[in-house]
């Protein structure tokens, strides 16, 4: 590959950046000559800082555990297999399984072992990454930049343990990768070319032995190496010209001879030995994960691509991304570099992505580090930066400390099975069979326990296995039942083949272990089918009998009462102790199956996991507490409407108050769901009737008859071009289309701030009553279908889709992601995630969940306040509207980031509402007098605007003391104008309608249809 000059690179990365006369200014610049001067001690502090951080979050996932196994079986004596006397190839890492013979020779702890080399590994991965970035930029600033950035990735830092060879792949393909890059700082590189081909020849054997897929990036980087001896020419014949064809090809020959015999001389003597123990150089694990639909596998990979640099918070880079794009890939090296990063992701596709924590993309990590430091490096304003900045830390610490959903990926928090004990508890099951059971697999007598989560378990219990997923089962792999995967939502990464059940009896299993987790049961909880996934199931089986019963030497008998064992999660003992906290005495966490359990059928339905399940697992029902009054709803509509009231008087000096709506939505979107979720839990089903009876009582009699107030008070007062206006606006709300007729900042595109139309703010009522006419509809499909966590991903992916199309200055159709739906989309979710949690927490859960409320709060004000002419004297202003005569893209807007980053603080302060310990800020929302305006906030709303163009238009051509009177008298009018219509018209049909549940409660159909006071 080739490298830039030593003056190329000054001018790419040293000189001031433009774009269309635009000076970037670069934050490495203030620390240059620092870091020039002790760029030494800078590496060995980033080193520290890597090994303390892999080191802190240490842990091994269920994967490494297979490692394991097959390594102490080969410290036996028996060979790489899984199970002695079974030579199947199911592992992929030979070199790093072949390493951890050592420690199951010695007697050391396995996982240990695993953590301390994969921290040397890790730190001598970020060395060499460190020494690539300065060939490929020729910038030492910059490549510790890029360093630092990977250090702050936790794909990087947890991948530095976990166990797995991921680590070590990474090291060696980077040091092929450095040893095949000429050095852009000016050293004579030509002299070294052969060392350096046959160093890289060897980085790449250990690669291919390490994993065998590296070939993939491998011949990638080999193939820009030789493609790049086309530019430089070959001294010392060729120094007036380019190199012949003829003697290029000859220094191909060369190259590949040089790279390919090290390779050649590793890799050769493995893949005879594997052809002679195992019979075939095809591990059984690319037949295992092989499906027969590759287009599904394809699409998951680019939402797996796609989901890495969303949860990662690399939007934030997309504006910067299209104006300095042209300044990174002007040098040839860097647009090599990343070829070979476009030539992984296909491939990443092409086999389907995997399920683990981003695993595919550590080995190119060091080169997504570099783009990543070259944009966050340039610098337009101090609270851009720092919002960008801090973005991209909160998105990676998440990967590190929040729990995932399950989809692409599993996240760190849900695959670590050590040192300390997973919510699973699969290292305390283990460890209980292996009690009960000594001896290990060559014992006789010993059962024969058939698992779908093959590796603490199995290693742990050291008992006779059988994969179910066909990873280490020859038979599975090939003739095994194929999961259907219509779509990519329905597609498990490595999880695509199922044992059936007649090849579990053929093999004679006798306890078989689907996934098993603790799961304490509320009180009158239907206990679905889904639980034989995550069970311990006997077959066949005599009746239950203790597993030290004296004389008992039949296998099946013993593995019946080690069933009840593991049913019972007060015997795991040690770290199980976890679950015997959340057990009590008269309602333990139950792994019991029904006493005949159906296994694999091919139409069963299937888990995310991949295990078929015999039939549906029914509905869904709500776990959640049931939603009485909660007071801090009205509270917060109260000082909204104040907020927007007061807004809509400065004349746009608060700009930034617009997100209030957005609180408004998700407090909407999650109150309507969260009822209908009550409704079908207490009577079994969902009456759509009563439910939009319901909405147009509550709705429809305030907003009507303000139109009509409104209508006739417009054609008196108002001129002609008044009138029309009242005449529009008047049908298009009353019609509910007018965020469609008059979509709200759509003056944004031509310039300025949106007009003063009548009852424009009467947009938001109507984009919220098409969620009210759809949104039921959608909650009852979620419902019946039992789709809650789809659900959960499609609306969250959703609001993530539009807060990086609002980033990106992507306004959608008819300014559709400036009406914020994607506010109702959240308040949604929320719902469906809220009812998915348990009914109770204990008190410091409460409280830690107020304090996020607290948070939540201060984000959402925060981010308000930065929108508002308040925040000018601080420096942190930031444009709600485009100035006059421009464009939304010319300039950086606080819609940009507003409503995005507002929501998600508002999604804090409604679930610590709903589920946490009292706070200050709830106290504050509890004021008996804001829960009073907040209860008049749906009439203030639609009233306080109207009203204002309507004394405005009224005294326009009348002297200044008029004018000062209507000034004075707003406020008067706006009270007594809410209050009468409050009372006279708003709260009659709201009590005829309580009036009428009241006498129908009795029936089933009707109760729990009362509705809240909140709506």
């Amino acid at each position: 590959m080739g490298g830039g000059t030593d003056t190329e690179g000054s001018r790419a990365h040293r000189g001031a950046d433009s774009d269309a006369g635009h000076e970037w200014e670069r934050w490495s610049d203030r620390w240059r000559p620092w870091i020039e001067r002790r760029h030494r001690l800078v590496e060995a502090a980033l080193c520290a800082v890597a090994a303390g951080g892999a080191w802190w979050f240490r842990f091994a996932q269920d994967d490494a555990f297979i490692t394991y196994r097959f390594a102490r079986n080969m410290a036996r004596g028996d060979g790489l297999v899984f199970n002695p006397g079974e030579r199947v190839e199911g592992y992929t890492n030979f070199l790093w399984t072949l390493m951890h013979v050592v420690p199951e020779r010695v007697g050391w702890d396995a996982p240990t072992f695993s953590t301390v080399v994969g921290i040397v590994v890790i730190v001598a991965t970020l060395l060499v990454a460190i020494r690539l970035a300065e060939r490929l930029t020729g910038d030492r600033v910059h490549a510790l930049a890029a360093a630092t950035l990977l250090v702050a990735c936790a794909s990087f830092i947890g991948y530095g343990t976990s166990g797995l060879e991921t680590m070590m792949q990474t090291l060696f393909i980077t040091a092929f990768a450095w040893a095949l890059t000429p050095s852009a700082l000016g050293s004579p590189e030509r002299t070294h070319l052969t060392a350096r081909r046959v160093v890289a020849g060897a980085a790449g054997g250990l690669a291919l032995l390490t994993r065998l897929d590296s070939a993939v990036l491998l011949g990638a980087w080999f193939a820009v190496h030789v493609w790049s001896q086309r530019r430089e020419p070959s001294p010392p014949t060729a120094a007036e010209g380019g190199r012949t064809a003829a003697r290029w090809a000859a220094e191909v020959l060369r190259a590949g001879a040089l790279v390919g015999l090290p390779t050649l001389a590793i890799v050769v003597p493995w893949l005879v030995w594997k052809a002679d123990f195992y019979g075939t150089l095809v591990p059984n694990t690319l037949e295992a994960k092989s499906t027969s639909n590759p287009l599904v596998p394809f699409l998951y990979g680019i939402f797996y691509l796609g989901a890495f640099f969303v949860t990662y918070g690399a939007f934030v880079l997309v504006p910067r991304w299209r104006r300095l794009r042209g300044t990174f890939f002007a040098d040839p090296a860097r647009r090599a570099a990343f070829a070979v990063v476009a030539v992984w992701f296909v491939y990443i596709c092409v086999v389907g992505a995997d399920f683990m924590e981003y695993r595919f993309l550590v080995p190119v990590l060091p080169v997504l580090a570099l783009l990543a430091a070259h944009l966050v490096d340039r610098v337009s304003t101090p609270l851009r930066q720092g919002l960008i900045v801090g973005t991209l830390v909160v998105a990676s610490a998440a990967h590190l400390l929040l729990p995932s959903v399950g989809f692409p990926v599993l996240w760190f928090t849900d695959l670590h099975h050590w040192p300390t004990e997973s919510h699973t508890s699969w290292k305390a099951m283990g460890e209980l069979l292996g009690r009960e059971f000594p001896g290990g697999s060559k014992r006789p007598g010993q059962p024969v326990i058939a698992l779908e989560p093959l590796g603490v378990i199995a290693y742990y219990s050291d008992l006779p296995t059988i994969d179910m997923l066909g990873l280490a089962d020859p038979w599975v792999a090939q003739h095994g039942f194929e999961i259907p995967s219509a779509s990519p939502l329905a597609y498990y990464p490595g999880h695509v083949k199922m044992a059936p059940i007649s090849y579990l009896e053929r093999r004679k299993v006798n306890l078989l272990i689907g996934l098993p987790q603790i799961h304490k049961y509320e009180p009158g909880e239907r206990r679905d089918v889904g639980e034989l996934h995550r069970s311990a199931v006997c077959l066949p089986g005599p009746p239950r009998a203790s597993p030290r019963r004296h004389g008992d030497r039949d296998p099946a008998r013993r593995a019946e009462g080690v069933a009840h064992h593991l049913s019972d999660p007060q015997r795991l003992g040690g770290p199980g102790d976890r679950a015997q906290r959340l057990a009590t005495a008269h309602d333990r966490a139950d792994l019991r199956p029904p006493r005949r359990p159906r296994l694999a059928r091919a139409n069963g339905h299937r888990h995310r996991h991949g295990t078929e399940l015999p039939v549906s697992d029914g509905p869904f029902r709500s776990r959640a507490p049931k939603m009485g009054f909660v007071a801090p709803f009205d509270g917060v509509r109260g000082f909204g409407v104040i907020i927007v009231v007061l807004e809509h008087g400065v004349d746009g000096k608060l700009a930034g108050v617009a997100s209030i709506v957005d609180l408004f939505f998700i407090i909407s979107g999650f109150l309507i769901t969260t009822l209908l979720l009550e409704e079908y839990r207490g009577t079994g089903r969902l009456n759509l009737r009563e439910f939009y009876l319901r909405r147009a009582v509550r709705l429809f009699p305030v907003l009507y008859a303000s139109l009509a107030l409104v209508f006739v008070a417009g054609m008196l007062v108002g001129d002609a071009a008044f009138q029309a206006q009242v005449r529009n606006d008047v049908a298009s709300a009353g019609l509910y289309v007018y965020h469609v007729v008059h979509p709200v900042q759509y003056s944004m595109l031509t310039g300025g701030r949106p007009p003063a139309r009548p009852l424009i703010q009467l947009w938001s009522l109507s984009v919220e009553e098409h969620f009210y006419l759809f949104g039921a509809l959608v909650t009852l499909v979620a419902i019946k279908w039992n789709r809650a966590r789809t659900l959960i991903i499609a609306f969250s992916g959703f609001a993530v889709f539009v807060a990086i199309a609002r980033a990106t200055d992507h306004v959608g159709y008819r300014m559709m992601w400036y009406q914020r739906p994607d506010a109702i989309a959240i308040g949604v979710a929320l719902a469906f995630a809220n009812a998915m949690l348990p009914s109770e927490f204990d008190e410091r859960t409460k409280k830690l969940i107020g304090r996020l409320g607290v948070l939540g709060t201060a984000i959402f004000c925060g981010t308000i306040f930065t929108g508002t002419v308040l925040s000018k004297p601080f420096g942190l202003y930031v444009p709600v509207y485009a100035d006059k005569g421009t464009t939304i893209n010319d300039g950086f807007h606080w819609g940009n980031y507003g409503y995005s980053l507002s929501s998600a603080g508002a999604v804090l302060m409604v679930f610590s509402m709903v589920r946490g310990a009292p706070t200050l800020v709830t106290k504050v929302l509890s004021w008996k007098p804001i829960l009073g305006v907040g209860r008049r906030s749906y009439t203030i709303y639609i009233l306080h605007f109207p009203l204002g163009l309507l004394l405005v238009e009224a005294t326009k051509n009348r002297s200044a003391n008029w004018q000062t009177l209507a000034g004075l008298a707003y406020v008067p009018a706006l009270v007594i104008g809410t209050e009468l219509l409050h009372r006279y018209v708003e709260l009659p049909p709201l009590n005829w309608l309580r009036n009428r549940n009241r006498r129908l409660r009795a029936q089933p159909s009707v109760e729990g249809q009362v509705r809240s006071e909140n709506s």
